[in-house]
């Protein structure tokens, strides 16, 4: 009886020992499943490491990310827009694109471009925004800037215009 309390004892520190080695193991692995519909990228530390094709993929050490995309066709429905033609008809048209990922490293990185530049013009358009603010609220700020972009102008030697009034009159002028 001894000897069967004996090997259920040692074969319960056996699992204990095998399953915080697992889940040791595990913490520095990362698993990925690429489907035969997707394409995947294998980043380590922020860096493209390699496009993967469909299978399963498990990478040792820690940084690993794996990111994933479908590479099957979609398609994107713009409805009902209304336009007038040459001869003053009206017409309705609604369009369909269809599209799909073929090179998951090129569509990265042209997302991530797109990104880029639309938060640049956001920052842009806030920036016209406060100035816009600053303009409205200071009037003085206007004719300060008009003085400036006229010795701006006049110390390159661009041109030889010389334009007199006020940016209030120029404003008034236009409206």
């Amino acid at each position: 009886m001894n000897e069967f309390i004996y090997i259920i004892a040692v074969l319960v520190g056996v699992l204990v020992i095998a399953s915080l080695i697992y889940g040791y193991a595990k913490s520095f692995t990362t698993e990925a499943v690429v489907w035969e519909f997707q394409s995947g990228l294998h980043f380590r530390h922020g860096k493209l490491i390699t496009v993967l094709e469909p299978g399963r993929y498990r990478f040792w050490g820690q940084g690993h990310d794996v990111r994933l995309f479908e590479t099957y066709r979609k398609q994107i429905v713009v409805q009902g827009q209304e336009m007038i033609t040459a001869d003053k008809a009206t017409v309705k048209a609604t369009v369909v694109a269809v599209f799909r990922i073929t090179d998951a490293h090129l569509y990265m990185k042209d997302s991530l471009a797109l990104i880029e530049k639309a938060r640049g013009e956001a920052a842009s358009l806030r920036t016209l925004a406060n100035a816009s603010r600053l303009f409205d609220a200071n009037p003085q700020l206007m004719q300060l800037r008009y003085l400036e972009t006229l010795e701006k102008v006049s110390a390159t030697g661009m041109g030889n215009t010389l334009v007199l009034g006020s940016a209030e009159d120029l404003m008034k002028s236009k409206s």
